[in-house]
């Protein structure tokens, strides 16, 4: 998770973005007017929320949050299943393909972040970020943005683009040599995806790593 100054910070630029798009009358009592009206200029709060890092971010701590929960209950259906070799197999033990997929688009949409902070992405209302963002390359992104990679956290980030584009949510991929790729260790019938606590650890540091560019 990220830290606690850039949740305050995402909170406080928020606010303001509330109060610039809002025009209320405020009663004598403090009491919001309900005949308040809402004047939103869509270009201009499309551009301003697509070029906004903390919009990007305050979307990754969503993604992030509903990733450790699903891979909480993940676990726990693991344990169970590993106490208790009888019974049906618990729906959550399903869920860490997805837990995965969204720790991939949290960790996409903090990459985006960091571009953002000396670049745009939305112009004359159209979103065009660079080429490198565009086929969901974590890999591709972190380079981009000047992130070193290690090999282990470069197998990571490259295990969760596979999961935000295939097997997070489709059950093939657009290509056949992406298809039950060899796993080290691994014989026979290869799995669709796998993961490992190695890939864990490599992700923590990457994560660590972008935080430290965005609190720069």
């Amino acid at each position: 998770m990220l830290t606690g100054k850039l949740l305050s910070e995402t909170i406080r630029i928020e606010r303001n973005n509330m109060k610039k798009q809002i025009s209320a009358t405020i009663s004598t009592k403090g009491k919001l007017d309900k005949n308040v009206i809402v004047k939103i200029d869509n270009h201009d709060d499309f551009e301003e929320a697509g070029n906004d890092p903390f919009s990007w971010i305050s979307s990754a701590e969503d993604l992030l949050i509903s990733s450790n929960i699903l891979r909480k209950n993940y676990e726990r259906a693991s344990a169970k299943m590993r106490k208790h070799s009888k019974g049906s197999v618990p729906d959550e033990f399903n869920c860490l393909s997805v837990a995965l997929m969204l720790k991939g688009m949290a960790i996409e949409n903090l990459l985006k972040a960091v571009y953002l902070k000396k670049n745009k992405m939305v112009k004359n209302g159209k979103f065009c970020p660079p080429s490198e963002f565009n086929n969901h390359s974590l890999v591709s992104m972190a380079i981009y943005n000047n992130i070193t990679l290690t090999d282990d956290e470069r197998d990571a980030l490259e295990n969760l683009s596979s999961a935000i584009t295939f097997y997070g949510r489709f059950p093939i991929p657009k290509s056949s040599d992406r298809w039950r790729q060899k796993i080290e260790g691994c014989e026979g019938v290869q799995p669709k995806s796998s993961w490992s606590e190695n890939n864990d650890i490599a992700t923590k540091k990457v994560l660590k790593a972008i935080e430290l560019v965005l609190n720069a």
